[in-house]
């Protein structure tokens, strides 16, 4: 059974039926909401029916849009949350956890939201999607595309490294490389729909409202593998702020529909390379604000949009949570990177790494304490984009097969 209960207009307020194939407002072209009837799931929905079924995004059904027999599944969710006793230790945390998203089908957090967006897309009676994309949207839109037997276009920028275009690929997906910015690939993929009847399955909410109806489950899953307690802080990297901005609608819900009580706060980190969002926090501005990147200079692939789409609803989450938003640097990235592989054996992406260098950047600046529950959300692995590990490991030892050569390098 369906609790989907209306689509409405963040803009105009305007309200629409739920089963209609609608991405934005008819009538203002404003980003929608989607809403459930959070009355009627207070009393379907207990701590004790949730445990009782397996993990994965689909068990939170009550409070996913499907309302046909369309779902797309290869396994998303049920990631692991690892208590990092090491690496909490080697930063001077007591209650560090990790949301290891890199568990995930395609390795990243995306698979969660395209469960829900290409699930979604057969239910309207999509033939054919697109995406723009800096990879592991694109490369988790090709897999369920595949998955639902659907021509999938995808615009990925012409710098998006080489295993993720590979990535993309062996899923059958059409892959066209942008000379440009990703919103010019935004702006070409909005296009091939108005043209062609496309359905667009790009990873912003303010596009694609049904994709944070997945990435939402990330928040559900903390919850309930936190014993039902909300942890005092959660670090999300943020590309285009659709992540951080689902996850404090999934907070809230839980909320909403009484499974918990508190709520955490919410902590946007970007690298100092491209940080839109975080120089719009520090400097006191609106969320409507927010003013372009001018140029994108960081090792964090993930992160490409010059201009976050989803930046304002995400800043909004931070200051209604009261939480902070921060910046880090490539250095510091890297290190982090490196330092999460070595304490915890979990392998990220530069971008995946954010949170663990912003982490050790607030406790260093007062901010966090020593003993807060703090989760960081590892969003992507690390095979995802090994050119910037490839520059510091590229050099190692080649021998003859003598244990008198094997000495040599032993003592060196």
């Amino acid at each position: 059974m369906s609790y989907l209960s209306a689509i409405q207009c963040k803009k105009c307020g305007q309200r629409y039926q739920a089963d209609k194939s609608t991405y934005l407002c008819p009538k203002c072209e404003g980003p929608l909401d989607i809403i459930y009837d959070y009355d009627r799931i207070v009393t379907k929905l207990s701590r004790s029916t949730l445990e009782a079924r397996p993990m994965g995004v689909w068990k939170y059904q009550e409070l996913l849009p499907l309302t046909t027999d369309t779902k797309v599944n290869l396994g998303e969710g049920g990631t692991e949350l690892v208590k990092c006793e090491k690496l909490g230790k080697a930063l001077g945390l007591e209650n560090l956890y990790v949301k290891n998203e890199t568990m995930n089908p395609t390795g990243s957090f995306k698979d969660r939201g395209m469960a829900i967006t290409i699930s979604k897309a057969v239910e309207f009676g999509a033939k054919t999607i697109v995406i723009a994309s800096t990879g592991n949207a694109a490369i988790s839109a090709a897999a369920y595309a595949a998955k639902a037997e659907l021509d999938c276009y995808v615009f990925v920028l012409a710098e998006t490294p080489l295993a993720k275009i590979t990535q993309i690929r062996i899923y059958g997906s059409k892959v066209i490389a942008v000379k440009g910015s990703l919103d010019d690939a935004f702006q070409l993929s909005n296009d091939a729909c108005e043209k062609y009847g496309w359905h667009d399955v790009t990873s912003s909410i303010k596009v694609n409202p049904w994709h944070g109806e997945g990435l939402k489950t990330i928040a559900f899953e903390i919850i309930e593998q936190l014993d039902w307690k909300s942890p005092d802080w959660v670090i999300v990297p943020v590309g285009s702020g659709s992540n951080l901005t689902a996850n404090w609608k999934g907070f809230k819900e839980f909320r909403r529909v009484h499974l918990i009580d508190d709520l955490p706060r919410m902590i946007g980190a970007q690298p100092s390379g491209i940080a839109p969002l975080i120089k719009t926090y520090k400097q006191g501005m609106e969320p409507d604000e927010i003013e372009p990147w001018k140029e994108r200079k960081t090792i964090a692939s993930g992160i490409g949009s010059l201009f976050p789409p989803d930046g304002d609803t995400a800043l909004i989450a931070i200051r209604e949570s009261g939480g902070v938003a921060e910046e880090v640097t490539d250095k510091e990235i890297l290190q982090a990177e490196i330092q999460l592989a070595r304490k915890e054996g979990i392998f990220a992406e530069p971008t995946g790494a954010i949170p663990v260098a912003t982490a050790k950047k607030l406790l260093d600046a007062g901010i966090i304490d020593r003993d807060d529950i703090i989760v960081l959300e590892i969003t992507g692995g690390g095979l995802k984009d090994l050119d910037p590990l490839t520059m510091i490991f590229h050099e190692y030892p080649v021998i003859a097969p003598t244990f008198l050569e094997l000495e040599k390098v032993l003592h060196s």
